[in-house]
């Protein structure tokens, strides 16, 4: 089963040990479920390692993908990229 993520914008959040970090989110369609929660059950350690998790609010699920910086949010055919980047000189570090 393929499933189209429709992404909504990266936000900034505060975690558990109080850094900050990027996340982004996508309510689950109620048809997808099904297909969603077999593909999560048997690919789910290798998700939460790279980021994603799953939670309940009220009646709708949620697959979330969290990162240290918007940039380096998975990019999936089809889907443009998040942030553009512009280059940036620094002044040496003395």
């Amino acid at each position: 089963m393929r499933f189209t993520i429709e992404w909504g914008e990266p936000k900034k959040v505060k975690v558990e040990n109080g850094s900050v970090q990027w996340r982004r989110e996508w309510k689950i369609p109620y048809n997808l479920r099904p297909g969603f929660f077999a593909f999560w059950t048997k690919s789910k350690f290798n998700l939460k390692g790279e980021g994603f998790g799953v939670y309940k609010d009220g009646n709708d699920w949620i697959f979330t993908e969290t990162k240290l910086n918007p940039v380096l949010f998975r990019k999936f055919p089809g889907q443009p990229t998040p942030i553009e980047v512009e280059e940036v000189n620094l002044p040496d570090y003395k």
